[in-house]
């Protein structure tokens, strides 16, 4: 297998935020993610070289960027802010993009930490970086799900 062939099949989550970006990697070979780390950001701009770090690192072949849609649907502010910071890093590494309804992942996210002994002890900022990560972990498997059930092998990833 090429490095470009891994390289399509290995996707990056982004759990986008004002003050931290959750980032998972995840497989369509395996359909599995794994929570990474956190980026920091200032008013919802990244640190876009740690960013590039992580795309280094892992070569995807695609960004799965979670969108903080509305329980109605609609797209607010925050969804505009996650849409601008997609776009943006998709065109800083030249990555193709694909939005995912992240509905509930950071609730889903807390309550997962919750059923941890370990993870009621944890400093509130640490614990906030956990939360996050696996927030872009959830998004990936919502990616995945959707990847998984689409007719055969998508040409995106």
């Amino acid at each position: 297998m090429t490095p470009q062939t891994r390289r399509t099949r290995r996707i990056l989550g982004l759990d986008f935020g004002l003050k931290r970006i959750g980032v998972a990697v995840g497989n369509t070979d395996t359909r599995t993610a794994q929570a990474l780390s956190t980026v920091t950001a200032r008013d919802g701009v990244p640190d876009w070289p740690q960013l590039q770090k992580q795309i280094q690192s892992w070569l995807p072949g695609l960004l799965v960027v979670g969108l903080p849609v509305n329980m109605d649907g609609s797209e607010g502010a925050m969804a505009r802010r996650a849409r601008a910071f997609g776009r943006k890093a998709g065109g800083r590494f030249g990555l193709k993009v694909v939005f995912v309804d992240e509905r509930l992942t950071t609730r889903a996210a807390e309550q997962l930490l919750q059923t941890t002994a370990a993870g009621n002890r944890q400093p509130a900022a640490k614990r906030a970086r956990k939360r996050d990560n696996l927030a872009a972990e959830l998004i990936v498997l919502a990616y995945l799900t959707e990847w998984a059930q689409s007719a055969g092998q998508r040409a995106d990833v």
